[in-house]
């Protein structure tokens, strides 16, 4: 697990959330466009901030969807599932469909906890509960919630969910990703949990 603390990460798994969710548009190209962000993900990725001065023409976003759709929907690139992820299983049996059963009852515990509506559709639709997006935005509102730390839930959801695993998804961001956006986020969620 990570020294950082979630409060520390809650902007990352925010933003990342977004990424991960839909392929990127004109708000979210605004937003990493300018700092704070575009100073992370140049510090995480050096010459970024150049890259994301060009501008977000047509070609750009063409560029970025067909990126998006290369990296998390095609089978076995980069998978933005946590029962991919997760070192290890959440309980004794390690089966993939016993993982998932696991990370969809702490995920609808969390989102209990939290006053969130599991059903409610985000901007790319409605998330299979194990996606990486919706994992990464709960843990994002956990951190701001007063109490989160000390909340056994809340505390469950990070030591199972945001653990090691998640620096191999960084790893293979920054193996496959062509658009410096896709692999700032991977080298910044391998930092983030990346042990020792």
């Amino acid at each position: 697990m990570t020294s950082i603390s979630l409060a520390e990460r809650a902007p990352v798994y925010d933003f990342a959330a977004r990424l991960l969710s839909i392929e990127i548009e004109t708000a979210t190209w605004a937003a990493i466009s300018t700092d704070p962000l575009r100073a992370i993900f140049d510090q995480a990725r050096p010459g970024f901030a150049d890259w994301a001065g060009g501008g977000f023409d047509e070609a750009r976003r063409e560029a970025l969807a067909e990126e998006f759709a290369r990296l998390f929907l095609v089978p076995g690139v980069v998978p933005p599932f946590a029962s991919r992820w997760v070192v290890q299983p959440i309980g004794e049996e390690t089966t993939r469909e016993k993982t998932r059963a696991e990370i969809a009852s702490l995920v609808a515990l969390a989102c209990e906890g939290l006053g969130l509506d599991t059903n409610a559709e985000g901007p790319g639709g409605r998330l299979p509960p194990d996606h990486a997006a919706l994992v990464f935005a709960i843990a994002a509102e956990a951190a701001k919630q007063p109490g989160a730390e000390s909340d056994p839930v809340l505390a469950r959801f990070e030591e199972a969910l945001l653990g090691p695993g998640w620096a191999d998804m960084g790893d293979a961001l920054v193996e496959h990703a062509r658009q410096p956006i896709y692999s700032a986020l991977g080298v910044l969620l391998r930092d983030l949990h990346r042990e020792g």
